[in-house]
């Protein structure tokens, strides 16, 4: 089979299946196709000794409804005959065809609280006076396939292990996951160790001191809840962490090695910069014994934490880490007075400070929400220890009512026939968390942008085939009417005098250059060229240009155009983003999707017309801290240190006939998701090459 590896609903597909007959005789045979265990299509046909035949077949892709998101399909293609058998059964993933965007709220209520939802909502809207169901729907939120770079992988990984604190009410389902998670997270941990005993970003790049110290917090977390790890990479781990110590110690670096070496006669190095730093201190002084230090130690932080009213802020310039923003470091400091025992109200108040902060079940980031259920999993008993009498009820009436208590809540379904506004009645504090996707189909999709803005078209790779041509290929855009069909220096013999016409019209569209590139209108021909003028036009079809050279020199290029073709199987496409970043968002994640009927192409080149190469990436990957990227059958993921406006180029052949929507690309800040763009989406129609 060549068929695809997977498919986004409601695409017109071509399976295909080919038949080879390696017996020394003709077999007659009848060829079926079942699709989830439904006979589609069945053919008779003659197969020849020693050779084969291709069958095709169109596939209307299965709807998938929104409130499911993704199903699967089974395929099986069954050849019989008199003598021989045989078969092919696949079983490939079916995406929905939405763009989702998630919305979280949390609501601390008492008395009437009215909510309302957009028509294209989908999720669940929780009622409950136990924080830990309120920390579980983080951990649903949260719980992804492990992938991306050693930072993306943590993020992955911990909600994990937080997870362990929230066992008894996790579902069966759930459990499965989050075991399946852990192990293809530990894979790729182990795996992108250093040599030295330490982490960076990526597999081989320089090792970092905070991932290391990261990874390996990470790797006390899984051991305190139980995760077997493989004591070899964490030895090793430890033996970093100690050099590092003496070279590239921080107050992240010297607390996590505290975890593992809590000997007495360990030097601690007070840091009191920030607050993260003060409490990270007062952890490592109180881990190897120093609790009498830690304790006094602890006032240093009176210089970050403000109290006014009932609103309590963290004052601080920039962190040690940009790792540790407020929240975390609010965190980190509530762990520490916590361990400590200090004192119970200020602890209660932290807590209660923290808790506030949570949107939608969750914090700004992973591993602060993964913190906070871990170290506040216990803390609803500070929140209610009495039934709550509540309410829900919509347009058309009650929808439920009763008691919650710490061990019971409520959960509605949120759907598009839900009436909406939803309003909310308890006579005590309860919190009210939504955890809902809102979804727009994809073939209506508009872009979406919050400080990012993504700006997509499509390029293909079109051959010339003029002998003298000065290129090979061109890339200009799919849906132009025309492209270049000869591009050809000339020589003008001296006096020798052509007709032009200046006006450089072709079918109603000006030709022109914009950023070095030949136009035509709004479409890009995919021709770049530095010193390049356009003369004008010497016949119908036909122009001029002349291009300046070093030392006075110049040459004449005749360029002609012909009519574009529909996209066939074989093509390339070139999808081409661009990226405005209108907030400074370090680290941040760019994804490319592809089509279900292509196939990506690692490595692609495009050539200018003197025959130099440029990679794709070369637009943005020394000069702008490019680091990463990471091909999945559906999509491409480009990881980035720094922020900065710049054009990425995914390249991909088409390698199936269809109908194929390409969801919109996107882009988000790995710390900061509420800065995020889209593009809109594009329909690709794809012949048979003929």
């Amino acid at each position: 089979t060549y068929n695809q590896e997977y498919f986004i609903s409601g695409d017109n597909a071509q399976l295909t299946f080919s038949i080879m007959n390696s017996t020394d005789e003709d077999i007659s045979a009848n060829c079926i196709l079942y699709i989830d265990e439904e006979l589609i299509e069945e053919n008779n046909l003659i197969l020849k000794h020693k050779s084969s035949n291709t069958l095709k077949f169109n596939y209307i892709v299965k709807d998938v409804a929104p409130e499911i998101g993704e199903d699967d399909v089974k395929i099986k293609f069954v050849v019989n005959s008199d003598k021989y058998s045989d078969a092919i059964s696949l079983s490939l993933p079916v995406k929905e065809r939405y763009l989702t965007v998630d919305t979280e709220r949390t609501i601390l209520s008492k008395g009437e609280t009215v909510i309302a939802f957009e028509g294209n909502e989908y999720g669940t809207m929780t009622i409950t006076a136990d924080i830990n169901d309120v920390l579980l729907e983080s951990i649903v939120y949260l719980l992804k396939y492990p992938y991306g770079c050693v930072e993306q992988t943590m993020s992955t990984w911990l909600p994990v292990i937080a997870a362990k604190n929230l066992d008894n009410i996790l579902t069966v389902d759930m459990k499965n996951k989050i075991s399946t998670y852990n192990e293809e997270a530990l894979e790729r941990l182990y795996g992108y160790q250093h040599y030295d005993g330490g982490w960076g970003w990526w597999k081989n790049d320089s090792t970092s001191s905070f991932m290391t110290a990261y990874v390996m917090f990470g790797f006390y977390l899984a051991d305190m809840a139980g995760i077997e790890l493989n004591n070899d990479v964490v030895e090793s781990g430890i033996r970093r962490l100690g050099y590092m110590m003496n070279d590239n110690r921080d107050p992240f670096v010297q607390y996590v090695y505290t975890l593992y070496n809590d000997g007495s006669n360990l030097a601690i190095q007070k840091y009191d910069g920030d607050l993260a730093s003060v409490a990270l201190t007062v952890l490592a002084l109180k881990n190897v014994g120093k609790r009498q230090e830690a304790v006094q130690f602890i006032e240093k932080a009176w210089d970050f934490i403000k109290f006014d009213d009932n609103n309590l802020e963290v004052t601080q310039s920039d962190s040690f880490s940009y790792f540790f923003e407020s929240d975390l470091s609010l965190l980190m400091f509530f762990k520490a007075i916590n361990e400590l025992d200090y004192d119970e109200e200020l602890v209660v108040r932290i807590g209660q400070e923290i808790l506030n902060r949570n949107n939608g079940g969750r914090w700004d980031r992973t591993i602060t929400t993964c913190l906070a259920v871990i170290e506040l999993s216990d803390f609803s008993k500070n929140v209610a220890k009495e039934k709550i009498k509540f309410s829900v009820s919509d347009s058309s009436g009650l929808i439920d009512n009763g008691y919650l208590n710490n061990s019971t809540s409520v959960k509605i379904e949120i759907s598009p026939t839900l009436e909406s506004p939803i309003s909310v009645s308890t006579d005590g504090n309860a919190f009210i968390v939504v955890n809902s996707k809102a979804k727009y189909p994809l073939d209506f999709v508009e872009p979406l942008n919050n400080d990012m803005t993504v700006t997509r078209f499509f390029r293909k790779e079109v051959e010339i085939s003029s002998r003298n041509a000065l290129v090979e290929k061109t890339v200009p855009q799919i849906n132009s009417p025309y492209v270049i069909g000869q591009l050809e220096k000339i020589e003008l013999e001296e006096n020798q005098e052509i007709p032009i016409i200046t006006r450089t019209e072709y079918d109603g569209m000006m030709l022109h250059i914009d950023d070095n590139e030949l136009c035509l209108g709004k479409y890009r021909l995919g021709w770049k060229s530095s010193n390049i003028e356009l003369i004008g036009k010497i016949s119908k079809s036909e122009f001029l240009l002349k291009h300046e050279l070093y030392s006075d020199r110049v040459e004449y290029i005749r360029l002609s155009l012909t009519e574009n073709k529909p996209l066939e199987v074989g093509d390339l496409i070139i999808a081409e983003s661009k990226l405005k970043l209108d907030k400074d968002v370090r680290y941040f994640i760019f994804e490319e999707p592809v089509p279900s009927g292509a196939l990506y192409i690692d490595e692609y080149r495009i050539q200018d017309n003197i025959g130099h190469f440029y990679n794709k990436h070369s637009s943005f990957f020394y000069q702008h801290g490019y680091s990463h990227i990471e091909p999945q059958y559906e999509k491409v993921s480009y990881f980035w240190y720094y922020p900065s406006d710049r054009v990425i180029r995914t390249a991909y052949r088409l390698i199936a006939t269809g109908k194929y929507v390409i969801p919109p690309s996107k882009v988000w800040g790995m710390y900061d998701e509420e800065s995020f763009g889209t593009s809109d989406s594009t329909i690709l129609e794809v012949q048979d090459r003929k």
